[in-house]
């Protein structure tokens, strides 16, 4: 079977690393990632149901059982500004509504059929249900008027879809950032895998492995002893039968 080389070698460490982290961060740290945008959405449907609930024009004008000009146009700006926010609807205590982002469904009944909580006096609350065209995460706030009775609610909500989408948004940003690292892994493995072989005057290393012990077989062979010495008289190598006369003689190393 033929060795792998010194970059062969590196390539499919530096892979099996990062296949490694990745699968190990998609357990434990994407899921946490997910959770957490579920999360953050609905608290920001939710404080932003309450924001306008407790609006006193949008309370009068309820109260009034109609939402004047500027406040609908005040509702389709603060829509147009937010980015995660797909509906958000304000009804009467029949759920009659009084505003939805589409004017041509304004006088209409609410759909869904969750609204009957809010109504009946319930805290905020939150819920996923069956919109007009879609499945929806609801936020759902009462509106009260000067005398703490209900007079309607506000549901603010972000369409299934769009959670999903920018799960898929995170995932897929995971998934480019881990081929990212494992392109500058590959190219870095090949940079530090040729120099090495430079170094090694483009021999694989266990060539230079094979021709040591090759060499050490003859040396240790030979009926000559031979030893090597640098400039400091330091050993640098001693055959089989130079370390056999040393021992046998009780020669001084010195």
């Amino acid at each position: 079977m033929k060795k792998l080389s010194v970059t062969k070698k590196l390539l499919i460490s530096y892979i099996a690393l990062v296949i490694a982290v990745a699968v190990l961060t998609g357990i434990f740290l994407l899921p946490t990632q997910l959770t957490d945008l579920e999360e953050n959405l609905d608290d920001k449907i939710s404080w932003t149901a309450q924001i306008i609930s407790q609006n006193t024009t949008i309370q009068h004008e309820v109260s009034n059982n109609a939402l004047e000009n500027e406040t609908i146009a005040y509702l389709d700006n603060l829509m147009a500004d937010s980015t995660d926010i797909d509906y958000i609807v304000i009804a009467n205590t029949n759920s009659t509504r009084l505003y939805h982002p589409q004017h041509e469904l304004i006088g209409q009944q609410f759909v869904g059929g969750d609204e009957g909580d809010i109504l009946n006096g319930s805290d905020a609350y939150i819920t996923t249900s069956q919109g007009t065209s879609n499945l929806q995460r609801r936020a759902f706030a009462s509106i009260v008027d000067e005398n703490n009775v209900i007079v309607g609610f506000v549901m603010v909500s972000a369409s299934v879809s769009t959670i999903q989408q920018q799960q898929q948004k995170i995932i897929t940003q995971f998934i480019l950032l881990i081929l990212l690292i494992l392109l500058i892994g590959i190219f870095l493995a090949y940079v530090i895998s040729t120099n090495i072989r430079k170094s090694l005057l483009g021999f694989e290393p266990v060539t230079f492995t094979q021709q040591y012990l090759q060499r050490e077989e003859i040396l240790d062979n030979l009926n000559d002893a031979i030893t090597v010495v640098d400039k400091q008289y330091s050993y640098i190598y001693q055959n089989a039968l130079a370390k056999q006369l040393f021992t046998t003689q009780n020669l001084p190393e010195d």
